[in-house]
């Protein structure tokens, strides 16, 4: 069927491509700090949301 071949080119393409880990190094975060009262979140009206369609 149409899915499975498709789903075979990608194999096929992705196998061409020589493929190196890139992933990054840890980063290390230095301690919160506790100014979560000062924190305000901007209201809902000026914020911009992506609509979930699947």
């Amino acid at each position: 069927d149409k899915k499975r071949a498709r789903l075979n080119v990608i194999n096929h393409l992705l196998s061409l491509i020589n493929y190196k880990d890139l992933s990054p190094e840890p980063v290390e975060l230095p301690p919160r700090q506790d100014d979560d009262e000062k924190y305000v979140r901007s209201p809902l009206e000026d914020q911009n949301f992506i609509p979930e369609i699947y």
